[in-house]
């Protein structure tokens, strides 16, 4: 019985969430949908018309958390949900699910009785589960960087060799966004489609240094504002900043070789050194325990 009132409570919670965030279609939504069944036509459904035609008990589920929570704590996550390419997620989201996953895990363990056998188990899983969506939140933000920057030096080779042989700072943007890895190519498409918009090239390279984090994205748009802003040659510029990256990229090389033998030693002393020992003394001890000294 306890198991299914646990079972019942959590279902329960996953059902509201649902009911907050998201709503039966509206009449135009069906309309839509029955134009496009019925091969009418395709009506192309841009985000600030799903925005609109999102439920207002979704709105006012984020104006609720927004009036419990303080706005810098929602502006740190609105900033790492960017750096992680979660932009589509919103912060309130987060919190949300955030707050689910630390509540659930200890809810289920006091209903079940595990707090009586042992007390502290529901106190870990309370810790654990509102450590670890922050935990896969920055860890997905450092690997997607760790993409950004491996991808990097290629990129700016591409985009200075666009440049010299002729084309436009544009059109060699493009270039990089179609052979570029990933995540790095849709950077580079996603600064052209907000140009596309109306923003200028600075808001576009500027949003660009913000959306990665990363320092050498920051160093290369405040470049080539600097130079479009002077009237230095983009060519030159890009030639200087993919110089520039690449020595970057042999130093962290460096870098990460003199941590090796470091890590090695922490291996050695945890793994290698006991079974050398257990093979080099273990007849010795045998030895000395069946006939003594």
């Amino acid at each position: 019985m306890v198991l299914l009132a646990a079972l019942s409570m959590g279902l329960t919670l996953a059902f509201l969430l649902y009911s907050l965030l998201h709503n039966s279609p509206t009449a135009t939504q069906r309309r839509l949908e029955a134009l496009v069944a019925a091969g009418q036509r395709r009506v192309p459904r841009l985000q600030a018309d799903v925005a609109r035609e999102r439920s207002p008990r979704a709105e006012l589920f984020k104006q609720k958390v927004r009036t419990l929570l303080p706005r810098t704590m929602l502006d740190r996550l609105s900033a790492l949900l960017i750096n992680a390419g979660m932009q589509n997620t919103s912060p309130e989201l987060f919190v949300t699910i955030w707050a689910l996953v630390a509540i659930v895990p200890f809810t289920l363990a006091m209903a079940l009785g595990l707090g009586k056998r042992s007390p502290l188990l529901p106190l870990v899983l309370l810790v654990l589960g509102a450590y670890l969506p922050l935990f896969y939140l920055r860890g997905k933000v450092k690997r997607r960087r760790t993409r950004m920057l491996k991808a990097l030096p290629d990129a700016m080779d591409l985009l200075t060799t666009c440049v010299e042989a002729g084309l436009g700072l544009d059109a060699a943007m493009a270039r990089v966004g179609e052979k570029a890895k990933e995540p790095l190519g849709e950077e580079f498409r996603l600064v052209l489609r907000t140009m596309a918009l109306g923003r200028t090239r600075r808001e576009a390279l500027q949003q660009l240094a913000t959306r990665t984090g990363l320092p050498e994205l920051q160093t290369f748009a405040n470049a080539i504002m600097q130079a479009e802003t002077m009237g230095v040659s983009i060519g030159q510029v890009l030639r200087v900043q993919a110089d520039a990256i690449r020595v970057q990229r042999k130093q962290r090389a460096e870098q990460a070789a003199q941590k090796a033998p470091v890590k090695i030693i922490i291996v050695l002393a945890l793994f290698i050194f006991p079974s050398m020992f257990i093979v080099i003394l273990g007849p010795a001890m045998i030895s000395i325990i069946q006939h003594g000294l």
